[in-house]
């Protein structure tokens, strides 16, 4: 299996299922001890489709509280494995777990199935918001990608990479009084941005740092993957960096800094050659963006790692000052 995915909108229609089979529950760390009634979780509506399974909206029939529940089919996937053993050690961290991370309240065992349960983010992606508004300004996409890199801070001291940062992977937790009254899902589409958490997700294609790599390379997608993951190389925390300057890249242009990217039958030798030349801000959107920005994507966006600005030095780049 290839770990590169190409970009592309990830909406599909899907028929409703029960989660079947004898529960069991696995506990990480400090995941809380449950019941092992399968009843616990009402199923209520299929959300998409993974590389192994379906994920459905859910309600704990206990705490009345609205979950996502993800299934995974092939359980005896490597790459399967390694999604649930990162998942674990991300649970370990402690507090700051759950509120930066698509952290698994439980997972439930079944024969020939795991239920990861995770809590249900209604508010939408930044992948959604950027087809649905276009252009994000500094002063709303500030905030948001400061959080980004702190989970990333948090992420890499704790001896995981990513590998798959793209706008899809950056969702968020809504504040907004329907949200939290769970009378309805926003889905993101109001305009306070005050009401948005971001939280990083998906970690299908992370790695622990020091364990062998099951992902057969390159890992993560086509478009927002760094130089060295593309050229089978050593990737590190510095590959996730690169990621994520793609997507403030987008987030404030509306498009990728390398277009051929998004074309299906761009060879990855022209990619990595409008890679190798960096991001160019000559587009009329880049009129209205500050120089500190620029400075920042290009900083994210150098060719070679070993000159790519580091995680702890993006804490402390001008464009986020007085940032909390």
């Amino acid at each position: 299996m290839n770990g590169i995915r190409r970009i592309r909108i990830r909406k599909s229609g899907l028929m409703d299922r029960n989660v079947h089979g004898k529960s069991n529950i696995r506990h990480f760390g400090s995941l809380e001890k449950i019941t092992n009634d399968k009843s616990k979780y009402e199923i209520l509506k299929p959300l998409g489709r993974g590389r192994f399974g379906i994920v459905y909206l859910g309600l704990d029939c206990i705490s009345g509280r609205l979950v996502a529940l993800k299934s995974i089919n092939d359980t005896k996937s490597p790459v399967a494995q390694n999604e649930i053993e990162t998942l674990r050690a991300i649970s370990t961290i402690g507090p700051d777990a759950n509120v930066h991370f698509t952290s698994p309240l439980e997972i439930i065992e079944a024969k020939d199935e795991i239920t990861l349960v995770f809590e249900f983010l209604t508010g939408g992606d930044l992948f959604d918001k950027i087809i649905d508004r276009g252009p994000i300004s500094e002063i709303f996409l500030r905030p948001v990608v400061f959080s980004i890199v702190r989970s990333l801070k948090i992420l890499h001291d704790s001896g995981i990479i990513h590998r798959d940062i793209k706008p899809e992977n950056i969702m968020f937790r809504c504040q907004c009084k329907h949200c939290v009254l769970l009378t309805e899902s926003c889905s993101g589409t109001h305009n306070n941005w005050s009401d948005f958490e971001p939280v990083l997700g998906d970690f299908g294609l992370s790695k622990l740092l020091g364990t062998a790599d099951v992902i057969v390379p390159p890992a993560g997608t086509f478009g927002y993957a760094s130089p060295e993951a593309l050229n089978l190389e050593f990737t590190d925390a510095s590959s996730d960096v690169w990621s994520l300057g793609v997507v403030l890249f987008a987030s404030l242009a509306g498009e990728l800094p390398f277009p051929s990217s998004t074309d299906g039958e761009t060879t990855m030798t022209a990619h990595l050659q409008q890679a190798y030349k960096g991001p160019r801000f000559n587009a009329v959107v880049w009129d209205n963006v500050s120089n500190e920005a620029k400075d920042l994507i290009g900083s994210m966006l150098h060719y070679s790692k070993f000159g790519r600005i580091t995680v702890d030095k993006l804490l402390l780049h001008p464009w986020f000052a007085n940032t909390s």
